[in-house]
């Protein structure tokens, strides 16, 4: 059985929006967005990524979404990832897929009915007020002052040899790790997409004149900076 992640899916759908959305910095919202009802519950979905060795690290991510919206009043229905895969996989075979059978591309209104089928397939005792889909993508960071990334929102030193870099004389842009959320209202249409910068998950090496650059371990080991990419990357829901 061929399975269907949301991951897979999601830049594609957010493209197939861009004519019905009012577009920010960091947050894209359909032209109908007024907010959820926080009288109900959220459906949260596991957090995705395309980087598979930031899959073990990515609970870190997941637990501070939780925890932030909790903080902020919200019941929360998180689903388990085997839960959900088999609960996705099996709506999407009921819809006949939600690609185009003429063109390829992803359908986004079969995508939204899917989103609609998820929220009554969890079968919650009160009505869902939406559906969060969240992953962590790359995403481009200008560099300033030499040492400084900054990008949806964030900023973060860069890192030499392990440790936040003091003086650079480096300049154009480097990858930032975002946290992308994807939310739906409580009928599966999307109300918006947003970004939080969470760090910088690309260090330098160098020894003598030479430079590697390579993918940090324990990247999420500064809670805090995770904590406040998380908070941008929420905060058009409150």
């Amino acid at each position: 059985m061929k399975k269907y992640a949301l991951i897979f899916v999601l830049a594609i759908f957010v493209t197939a929006c861009v004519e019905k959305q009012k577009v920010s910095t960091n947050v894209d919202y359909a032209t109908t967005y007024i907010g959820l009802n926080n009288e109900n519950t959220l459906i949260l979905v596991p957090i995705e990524t395309k980087q598979n060795e930031l899959e073990s690290e990515s609970g870190v991510v997941m637990q501070n979404i939780e925890q932030h919206l909790r903080s902020k009043g919200w019941k929360i229905h998180t689903l388990k990832k085997e839960k959900y895969t088999q609960l996705w996989n099996k709506i999407i075979n009921q819809l006949g897929g939600i690609y185009s059978s003429t063109t390829g591309k992803l359908d986004s209104l079969k995508y939204q009915s899917a989103i609609a089928e998820l929220i009554k397939s969890v079968n919650l005792s009160g009505n869902a007020s939406g559906v969060i889909v969240p992953s962590l993508v790359l995403r481009q960071a200008k560099l300033k002052g030499g040492s400084t990334a900054f990008w949806d929102g964030s900023s973060r030193k860069m890192i030499k040899n392990g440790k936040p870099t003091k003086y650079s004389k480096m300049s154009g842009t480097t990858k930032g790790l975002s946290l992308r959320i994807l939310v739906f209202n409580e009928k599966g249409h999307w109300a918006f997409t947003s970004f939080g910068g969470l760090v910088l998950p690309y260090e330098s090496i160098v020894s003598g004149s030479r430079a590697v650059i390579k993918l940090r371990k324990n990247i999420f080991k500064n809670e805090e900076h995770v904590k406040a990419g998380v908070k941008i990357a929420l905060s058009p829901i409150f």
